[in-house]
C-alpha cells in the first residue's frame, strides 16, 4: 500500500497540462505580436513555427496554455494575436512568452546560414511584459547569423603531469543587436581537447559570419588551470588559427 502512495504522490508531483487555445478567434482586447525572422544578409526564413503562451509552474506541475501559434511567410513575417486573460496578467503567478521551435527554425534555416539547433538546448523564447498587454501590438524581429568555419589549431601539447589538458570552448554572439532585435543562435557552441603528442590537433566548429566569435583557450598544467578569452571578429567564410599549449 505504501509504494502505491508513493507512485502516486509522484504522479501528482509530475503533473503538467497543456491547453491549446490557438485555434480561438479574439475580437477585443487583443494582443498582436508581430515581426520577421530573417538572416544577416535580409533574406526571410520561411515556415518557421512561433507560438504565444503563458506558463506557470509550481511543486505540483505546471501548466501552459496556448494564447497563438503560426508560421512566418516567404518573407521570414509573423504575426500571432490572441486575448490574455485576466490572471495571466500577474507576473507572480507565471509568464507570457514568444517561443521559436528551434528544431523547426533549423531544418527550414539555408546551409550557409547558421543554424541553431546545434547551439541551443531546447527552445528560444523572449519574455513578454502584460504591461499595456490589450490592444497592443509588440514588434520582435530575430536574426540568424550567416555562418563560417573556424579550424582552430592546438599545438605543441605535451603533457607533463597527470590531468595536462589542453582544450578550447567557442561562443558565438546573442543577446540582443539593438532594442527590437535578439539572436536566435544562444549559448556556449562547441570546442574540443587535444590530443596528447598530435601537432597540430585540429578542432574545427561552426561561428558566425561578420561578427565576433569568442574563443576560450583552456590550459591546465601540473595542476593549475589558466583560461584566456579571445574575442576575434570573423570575416571571412574560413578562418584558422593557432593556439599554442
Amino acid at each position: 500500500m505504501k509504494h502505491i502512495f508513493y507512485l502516486l504522490l509522484i504522479s501528482v508531483l509530475s503533473l503538467s497540462c497543456t491547453k491549446d487555445d490557438s485555434g480561438k478567434d479574439c475580437d477585443s482586447n487583443c494582443t498582436t505580436l508581430t515581426g520577421r525572422i530573417f538572416a544577416a544578409d535580409g533574406v526571410g526564413i520561411e515556415n518557421a513555427e512561433l507560438s504565444f503562451y503563458y506558463r506557470t509552474s509550481g511543486n505540483i506541475g505546471s501548466f501552459t496554455r496556448i494564447i497563438a501559434s503560426g508560421k512566418t511567410d516567404v518573407n521570414g513575417s509573423y504575426t500571432l494575436i490572441g486575448f490574455v486573460e485576466d490572471d495571466e496578467l500577474d507576473i507572480s503567478r507565471g509568464s507570457l512568452k514568444l517561443e521559436i521551435d528551434i528544431q523547426v527554425l533549423s531544418s527550414v534555416t539555408p546551409d550557409k546560414y547558421l543554424k541553431a539547433d546545434g547551439i541551443i538546448s531546447g527552445n528560444a523564447n523572449v519574455e513578454i511584459s502584460p504591461e499595456n498587454i490589450r490592444n497592443n501590438t509588440i514588434v520582435n524581429d530575430f536574426i540568424v547569423p550567416e555562418k563560417s568555419i573556424l579550424n582552430l589549431n592546438l599545438r605543441d601539447f605535451r603533457p607533463t603531469a597527470t590531468g595536462d589538458s589542453f582544450g578550447t570552448a567557442i561562443g558565438s554572439n546573442f543577446g540582443r543587436q539593438n532594442p527590437d532585435w535578439f539572436y536566435i543562435v544562444e549559448g556556449a557552441g562547441s570546442g574540443g581537447t587535444a590530443l596528447e603528442n598530435t601537432n597540430p590537433t585540429v578542432i574545427t566548429v561552426n561561428s558566425v559570419l561578420n561578427d565576433t566569435a569568442y574563443i576560450n583557450i583552456i590550459k591546465i598544467k601540473d595542476g593549475v588551470e589558466e583560461r584566456t578569452l579571445n574575442k576575434i571578429f570573423i570575416e571571412n567564410p574560413t578562418t584558422e588559427i593557432d593556439y599554442y599549449y
